[in-house]
């Protein structure tokens, strides 16, 4: 069993003041907020019993699925939880809860151009198609001309600051029988950030309906808010984020988070991947090797960003990651200047590694659709060998997604 009891993410934004609404981010001073997981349920309710009737823990998250639980506890019983005999004997790790965040550096400005793709089959009629300069650059265009524009039933999990949920041209993709907000604890995912919904149209903006702009693919949108008003939020609620997600049948889950290492996280990743899903994440905005979670676990496809069809972005994360080894950088997708959906129906250019995520999330939603009798691992590895090589793997990983065929 470890302890890891220093702040277990790092907080990529500086430091934020969460308005009243998002307060949950907050803790009264003598308060920690501790996630400690287990290796069987039995021992997961055992140390729960501990938690309650020795400490008078509050319960915030019960992960059975991933033997996990979070608890807010008195500063001063720390000592005493670290030196109990059965939380010594029955947890494999106690870790105070970080905060994940959305990267930095991301700023709205005009859309540049470029597309080294020759002879489109097919393009979408929505007005805002022609601002899409990486579309073209990921085959989607042949994609589209050979497998058309009809609606798809798969579904990407957004695990962001939630998604507009009147979005014109994001609403009829939504399902809002099953978004869940874990930022507020209620039903309704709506987006008060902007974030979210951005990402979300990059995947899955209804496509070819004359209106806006388009999405990878034609699929439905399971929104799941972990990040508040700030574009912060606890590291237990985007592994319950990553839990609703499995368990709401979502065939994708795309992450545009990042932040430091976290066990509970990992599970939930690895659990997910497990299931049968692909599992995308950002490889982050601080242009290194710094190893950005949860992209860097090898249960995630991590994404780097293009800032052409061919050229790097300076802030994309580096570091070389796959199925068999921890990294920030699998693939890359476009990343700057991406035109996509905003909050209040709006649409906006942002920059980041968050925009190439959903881009390569939305190429993994077709494999989904037009290959269903392949595992998930046969789809990563064909991702894999699909991509288009563009240079070092430390900077590139295997290259740039590629969106057609999604399989042969």
């Amino acid at each position: 069993m470890h302890f890891r009891l220093a702040l277990s993410a790092t907080l990529l934004t500086g430091t934020v003041v969460a308005p009243a609404s998002a307060a949950r981010v907050e803790l009264a001073d003598d308060e920690l907020r501790i996630n400690i997981g287990a290796t069987s349920l039995e021992q997961t309710r055992q140390i729960r019993r501990v938690l309650e009737g020795e400490f008078g823990a509050r319960i915030v998250h019960r992960l059975d699925r991933l033997n996990a639980t979070t608890v807010i506890i008195h500063r001063d019983d720390l000592d005493r939880l670290r030196d109990h005999v059965d939380i010594d004997r029955l947890a494999a790790y106690v870790e105070r809860d970080g905060l994940a965040s959305i990267p930095d550096d991301l700023v709205v400005h005009q859309a540049v151009e470029g597309s080294d793709r020759p002879g489109a089959l097919a393009t979408p009629n929505d007005p805002g198609y022609g601002s899409q300069w990486a579309m073209p650059c990921i085959d989607i265009e042949r994609g589209w001309g050979r497998f058309g524009f009809a609606e798809r039933n798969v579904t990407v999990a957004i695990i962001d600051t939630g998604t507009d949920l009147d979005h014109p041209d994001l609403a009829s993709h939504i399902n809002t029988a099953d978004d869940y907000d874990f930022v507020n604890n209620d039903s309704s995912a709506d987006d008060d950030n902007g974030h979210g919904t951005h990402t979300a149209g990059i995947a899955a903006a209804v496509t070819n309906n004359g209106v806006g702009v388009a999405g990878v693919l034609n699929a439905q949108i399971l929104p799941i808010k972990v990040l508040d008003y700030w574009g912060t939020g606890w590291w237990s609620d985007v592994a319950a984020g990553i839990d609703h997600a499995v368990q709401k049948g979502a065939d994708v889950i795309s992450m545009s988070i990042g932040g430091g290492y976290d066990s509970t996280v990992k599970t939930a990743c690895q659990n997910a991947y497990n299931a049968g899903l692909l599992v995308f994440g950002s490889s982050g905005n601080h242009g290194g090797t710094t190893k950005n979670y949860p992209a860097a676990f090898t249960s995630v496809i991590g994404v780097g960003s293009l800032r052409s069809c061919t050229q790097i972005s300076g802030f994309s994360g580096r570091g070389f990651g796959d199925d068999t080894q921890e990294g920030n950088v699998e693939i890359v997708g476009g990343g700057e200047s991406i035109y996509s959906t905003y909050r209040g129906g709006g649409y906006a250019w942002l920059s980041g590694t968050s925009m190439s995520c959903p881009q390569a999330a939305g190429v993994g939603l077709g494999y989904m659709a037009f290959a269903p009798g392949k595992s998930n691992v046969q789809m990563r590895h064909h991702i894999q060998d699909n991509a288009d090589n563009l240079g070092s793997n430390s900077t590139f990983g295997y290259g740039r997604v590629d969106a057609y065929p999604f399989a042969d």
